[in-house]
């Protein structure tokens, strides 16, 4: 009998340290799929011209910048000439984030580029955005804080790394 309450005292002991150390319960999702799923997201929001969509991407802090945000959001969906025929899978630039002790991530970050986007004039252009999907300290920049669509052709300008003249970028600037 003794024998018996000690393995189920271990046993229990056992299933609750798993349960106290396992974090915050949630679903692991690789930063690949995250980015991924969310390019997918930009993309469909892109090819619609869906303004509405689009913002729902990006986070508050930006939003509260830019109080011209629908104008704003014109001037990106026009500066990709013609319909978007194609676009090749994105990729992650960086990832990353903070942890801290078992308690989980209270930062995590990716940036992730959409390349050979294809339109219907022959162009060809690049995307590229860093997304907040954890950020406790500063619940403000949950979710893209700037993106940057360009042509694909374009030199890199080596301070900025966009394309001077040949992109169009919104940004938070009260981004860390």
């Amino acid at each position: 009998m003794l024998k018996t309450n000690l393995i189920f005292v271990l046993f229990l002991w056992m299933v609750l340290s798993c349960l106290r150390f396992s974090g915050s319960g949630e679903k692991f999702v690789p930063p690949e799929e995250i980015a991924r799923q969310k390019s997918d997201d930009i993309m469909a929001a892109f090819m619609n011209h869906d303004k509405e969509a689009f913002k729902e991407f990006l986070c508050p802090g930006l939003k509260e910048e830019h109080p011209d945000l629908d104008r704003e959001m014109e001037e990106l969906f026009a500066f990709v000439g013609g319909d978007i025929i194609s676009y090749d899978e994105s990729y992650i630039v960086s990832s990353g984030g903070t942890t801290k002790g078992m308690l989980g991530w209270v930062e995590k970050y990716t940036s992730s580029r959409i390349e050979n986007i294809q339109t219907s004039n022959g162009k060809s252009y690049g995307i590229y955005y860093m997304l907040y999907t954890i950020y406790d300290e500063h619940p403000e920049q949950l979710g893209i804080t700037h993106i940057c669509i360009y042509t694909s052709d374009a030199p890199y300008d080596p301070v900025t790394g966009y394309p001077p003249g040949e992109s169009y970028l919104i940004e938070f600037k009260g981004r860390l």
